[in-house]
């Protein structure tokens, strides 16, 4: 049996997730500017939002369910009202950081889709992350394949991990 392609999810599988420190870079601005006012009234401080919080509070919820849960964690008074906004700042965080190519790429992924491809396997992304295209976009397989010594005959310039998908069903 031969496998004739191969689906893989975008954050964390193919690229490092932004997503714990957009977060609380997010939460935190918050609670310096706007929500200033606020802050002396939750139990929020930044050593109080963890590795730990962020997967066991926020991750795998769709952007405002983590919001929510987030500010309830937290104590913030009138979460349902200030989730949108502090989803919208976690948005604005992790656009600005992935346009900056402020994330990793996971070599051994990369690898692996160049490989697959090249010997015929057709591959896909299919993600729920609204990020995941603009991910694709940033990742540079023809870098990568210099910085890394590696010869295919997929490579070339401009090429960005868009580039060898059958296939991309992202963008929740």
């Amino acid at each position: 049996m031969r496998f004739q392609g191969a689906i893989f999810d975008v954050d964390g599988v193919l690229v490092d997730s932004l997503h714990s420190r957009t977060w609380r870079e997010a939460l935190r601005e918050l609670m310096d500017t706007e929500w200033v006012g606020i802050h002396d009234r939750t139990s929020y401080s930044p050593k109080r939002f963890t590795q730990d919080v962020y997967q066991q509070v926020i991750a795998g919820r769709p952007r405002l369910a983590g919001a929510r849960a987030a500010l309830d964690y937290f104590g913030v008074h009138d979460a349902d009202c200030r989730a949108e906004r502090c989803g919208a700042g976690k948005q604005e965080h992790i656009t600005k950081l992935i346009k900056l190519g402020q994330f990793t790429a996971f070599p051994d992924a990369l690898r692996f889709v160049l490989n697959v491809t090249t010997i015929g396997i057709r591959v896909a992304a299919a993600s729920s992350s609204k990020n995941a295209d603009l991910l694709l976009q940033q990742v540079r397989l023809d870098t990568f394949a210099a910085e890394h010594h590696l010869d295919s005959p997929l490579i070339r310039p401009g090429l960005t991990l868009l580039g060898p998908l059958a296939a991309d069903v992202s963008g929740g």
